[in-house]
């Protein structure tokens, strides 16, 4: 993929490229600029740290932020999935994206049960996992790349949320909080 991205540039005659790393708080941290394909590689290299998260397995709850790409909430389910106790487990999937989610021609849905070209309907979570979204802006589409919304539970504010969590868990339990989960993976 980044040969086809390459040889992409230099057929588009592109011979400048400016790429931002940003922080948790969505400021500059770092900027490479200048020769496409030069630039890019240094600012991978520069992201491979940046953006490496400690692993965690088996929590009983997951908070996955989709903070940098709200509009691909989906993203976030790679870490989710990864950080909940699959047997019983909840994972909280929280983005504010007013302009809805973006459609993704080749994983996302076009209708009820069809879509792209990778696109695969999923009616059901996996057993003993259970979902919830909490946005202001619910988007039916968002959970499409995991699970279809109606086997998910969408929530607006963190005290329905929590108390759906207090239920589930009335003696307490483990929790994995991902500030970024469209950014950030997990290294080892």
């Amino acid at each position: 993929m980044n040969k086809d991205c390459s040889d992409a540039v230099i057929l588009a005659r592109l011979d400048f490229k400016i790429d931002v790393i940003y922080n948790l708080r969505g400021e500059v941290c770092n900027l490479f600029a200048g020769n496409p394909t030069e630039e890019y590689l240094k600012g991978c290299a520069y992201a491979i740290d940046h953006y490496a998260t400690s692993p965690t397995y088996g929590n009983d709850v997951a908070v996955v932020n989709a903070y940098g790409k709200a509009n691909e909430m989906g993203i976030a389910g790679l870490i989710g999935f990864s950080c909940v106790n699959l047997q019983k487990g909840i994972i909280v999937f929280v983005y504010n994206a007013p302009e809805g989610q973006i459609t993704h021609y080749l994983f996302r849905s076009f209708g009820t049960r069809y879509g792209g070209r990778q696109y695969q309907y999923k009616d059901n979570l996996p057993e003993g996992i259970q979902a919830i979204v909490l946005t202001e802006y619910p988007d039916r589409t968002s959970t499409d790349w995991f699970v279809d919304a109606g086997a998910v539970t969408f929530t607006s504010t963190w005290d329905e949320t929590f108390e759906i969590i207090s239920q589930a868990f009335p003696d307490g339990g483990r929790a994995a909080v991902v500030p970024d989960a469209t950014m950030q993976y997990f290294c080892t």
